[in-house]
């Protein structure tokens, strides 16, 4: 049966076996539960390559899975079953995803102590990924999971395993979001998605009613902001901000980590409502104190301070505030502070030290002098370190990805800005510009809708001549972004000619004696030989290329000085 002439004998032969499933009690069958389980698995198998057949099989798999306990009981046979019901929740085939979630539905009725393993392997993200998903009959299946996870969980039968307990901040947003997927030409009596979310809200109210009611509130009021005029809640985040910072003191983590994350939203889209005098002070508090918490609660405190900064900072300075006058400024050391420790952490769990970089960044944007001046110098040095750091880093990702950088160079050029805007130390300047020469490279003739803002900051750095490193790292970036991004690096200023030249084609003649007659001074003022053979070797190739460029385009240029020069 496994020629493609025969996919009409493996459907019809599967449908016979789920009537014969449906029709026969279990105990009976459970004597021929091998031979069943076999035919229905090959059939639903990922590797099958009709899906008209693995419906069928999917279909009979739910029916006979209450007969096949002596199969659940072992191990090896378990997890063929599950991989398989896995595999199938991604079929492209809606119907066989929806099949499969029914299967997971009743696996978690009839074997919920099974299911440890499998919810931290697998279940937890694929019931999560199905509930988002935009086809109601997948979405209202993989809401169903978690009811029936709750329902067992409860049993007196039954020793709970927590699932929905620990699955609270995952699933309590996406419930409540399907709350409002409702259409208005619905009946009133139709099983939809939005009630099975309220009922699968209720279980859960039940299961944990300790975290549910409160998180379910606060994560509502979170989900408000976004679409009112800020004025009209005004009077609402008065009334509700005292009650969510002390709810960032709560027992309960679920609750915490929904508070953490509904103040960010406050402080991204409601900051206008913020009185300073009154509750910055509480609420940076609370932030920092809960910054000593789990991960995920670490990263909404940082993600909320950096909402902080940002909005509060840009609405302040579009109303003519300098750095000092931003009711912000008062707190900066104690928040950079706090935000330093989160990244001294030696994992990334639920990118928390990536959401601390990230506001510190912001918190260094919009820092003024006499903030800046409240760090001591090992924080300045430990800070200017680390931003070097990810310098280095960043510059190492590009070179990796080269053309799959572009979609991110918007954000990476404007970081880059922000980044030689703030900094006063030449050594991170300098790792800021080889970044630019990197991204330079890399994107070629993309690069140019940034050169306009970034050479503000290249002049500074050409006239620094006592900063060697960071004038030769700045002369290297004219060389790249002028040779049309064609040529191999060039760092003398012989060699950034050249590739000027190439870029302005035969406008650069005019620039050609002058050019020559200082690489010719350079050349005589070098007094050690070794060290002038070579700089003269670097000359002689960047003059041939000169020469060559105006052969090509006809120009006639002085043998004499040629022959000085070489």
């Amino acid at each position: 049966m496994d020629g493609p002439d025969d996919v009409s004998l493996k459907i019809a032969t599967l449908q016979a076996i789920g009537y014969i499933c449906e029709t026969i009690k279990p105990e009976i069958l459970s004597m021929r539960s091998n031979e069943i389980l076999t035919a229905v698995i090959h059939g639903a198998r990922e590797e099958e390559p009709s899906v008209d057949v693995q419906l069928p099989a999917i279909n009979a798999l739910y029916i006979s899975l209450e007969f096949v306990r002596d199969n659940f009981k072992r191990e090896g046979e378990r997890n063929y079953i599950m991989q398989v019901v896995c595999e199938a929740t991604q079929n492209l085939s809606v119907p066989v995803q929806v099949g499969a979630f029914e299967c997971l539905v009743r696996i978690m009725s009839l074997y919920y102590d099974k299911m440890v393993f499998y919810m931290e392997r697998a279940l937890f993200e694929l019931t999560v990924l199905g509930m988002k998903h935009p086809e109601e009959s997948i979405s209202l299946q993989a809401v169903e999971f978690w009811s029936t996870a709750a329902e067992y969980g409860e049993a007196p039968e039954t020793e709970s395993k927590n699932f929905a307990k620990i699955a609270l901040p995952e699933i309590i947003p996406v419930l409540l979001g399907l709350l409002t997927r409702q259409d208005e030409d619905a009946d009133e009596d139709e099983w939809n998605v939005s009630m099975v979310a309220a009922t699968c809200l209720a279980l859960l109210a039940q299961t944990v009613p300790e975290a549910i009611v409160p998180a379910a509130a606060v994560k509502t009021f979170g989900s408000i902001p976004d679409g009112p005029d800020p004025t009209v809640l005004t009077p609402l985040v008065t009334q509700a901000l005292p009650i969510l910072v002390d709810m960032t003191r709560d027992e309960n983590l679920h609750v915490k980590d929904t508070v953490a994350w509904t103040l960010g939203r406050i402080c991204d889209l409601l900051v206008v409502t913020l009185k300073p005098d009154e509750h910055l002070h509480p609420l940076i508090s609370a932030l920092v104190n809960a910054l000593e918490d789990k991960p995920r609660i670490d990263a909404n405190c940082c993600w909320a301070f950096m909402n902080l900064s940002d909005q509060l900072n840009s609405f302040y300075k579009e109303e003519g505030a300098t750095s000092s006058s931003v009711p912000l400024s008062s707190y900066y050391k104690g928040i950079v502070t706090a935000l330093l420790r989160v990244t001294d952490g030696t994992d990334n769990e639920s990118n928390f030290r990536t959401f601390a970089y990230e506001a510190l960044a912001s918190y260094v944007t919009y820092a003024g002098p006499e903030s800046i001046t409240l760090l001591g110098i090992d924080d300045r040095n430990n800070w200017n370190e680390l931003q070097s750091n990810l310098c280095s880093d960043l510059i190492s990702v590009v070179y990796m990805l080269c053309n799959g950088i572009e979609p991110l160079a918007d954000q990476i050029m404007t970081v880059l800005l922000g980044l030689t805007r703030s900094s006063k130390t030449s050594a991170v300047l300098e790792d800021a510009f080889l970044i630019a020469g990197t991204m330079a490279a890399t994107l070629e003739v993309k690069l140019p809708p940034y050169i306009q803002a970034f050479l503000p900051f290249l002049y500074p750095a050409l006239k620094a001549h006592q900063d060697t490193q960071l004038c030769t790292v700045a002369i290297g970036i004219i060389g790249d972004i002028s040779r049309d991004w064609r040529a191999e690096r060039a760092i003398p200023i012989l060699s950034c000619f050249g590739d000027t030249a190439l870029a302005i084609d035969s406008g650069f003649e005019p620039y050609l004696d002058h050019t020559m007659d200082v690489k010719l001074v350079d050349a005589r003022k070098e007094n050690e030989w070794r060290c002038r053979e070579q700089r003269e070797r670097e000359h002689a190739a960047a003059a041939n290329q000169l020469s060559s460029f105006y052969e090509e385009e006809g120009a006639t240029l002085s043998s004499g000085l040629f022959a000085l020069y070489l």
